[in-house]
């Protein structure tokens, strides 16, 4: 650790160093980098720092809380066993290379509260053929998107809590509040799930 031990805690299998506001403010990194595979960032988190999870091939399953406001870039490179991801409200930025070489990620949520996309924090994701929007095509055209910030070939849908009126892609959650579902097409319009 690059930091005196007495300044880390230590909550689901990582080290968080302190901020001005929480104790859990800024995740540093997992305790077992090799063998961790689902982790619940801490609610007081803010900040997930530059390469916090790199590199961590077991990680399935991520829990990000609505505090975090930054995803630090690198900070999920290479964990190619993760299939899917929802940013949660509140994250401005997700930085660059944040999920570069997640080769297994197929979906990910993103909510209306992002500004700023880094430079390839989505490269070498192969599998995403779903992006779920939190927001508008007007919102989504204000997000800065920088160089290869997403892959060419994905499928954008915009959110619509209620059935959609126009011909754009959209999705709403399922009953259970966290699951994207998207609106079916039909000719004369869309129809549920």
């Amino acid at each position: 650790l690059a930091f005196p031990n007495h300044l880390y805690k230590r909550y689901s299998g990582c080290y968080y160093l302190p901020t001005k506001s929480s104790d859990y403010g800024y995740l540093y990194e997992p305790i077992d980098r090799a063998n961790i595979i689902n982790v619940k960032i801490h609610t007081d988190c803010k900040t997930i720092n530059h390469s916090a999870f790199s590199n961590c091939n077991r990680l399935t399953n991520v829990t990000i809380p609505d505090g975090v406001t930054t995803i630090g870039s690198q900070a999920f490179y290479n964990c190619d066993s993760l299939t899917n991801v929802t940013i949660p409200d509140g994250v401005t930025t997700i930085s660059s290379e944040a999920f570069y070489n997640c080769d297994s990620l197929t979906s990910i949520t993103i909510p209306d509260s992002v500004t700023t996309i880094g430079s390839r924090a989505f490269y070498n994701c192969d599998s995403l053929i779903s992006v779920f929007y939190k927001g508008t095509a007007e919102d989504w055209n204000d997000i800065i998107l920088e160089e290869s910030a997403l892959p060419q070939n994905f499928n954008l849908y915009y959110f619509s809590a209620t059935e959609p009126t126009d011909n754009d892609n959209y999705w709403h959650y399922d009953t259970d509040e966290k699951t994207p579902v998207i609106w079916k097409k039909t000719t004369g319009g869309y129809y549920g799930t």
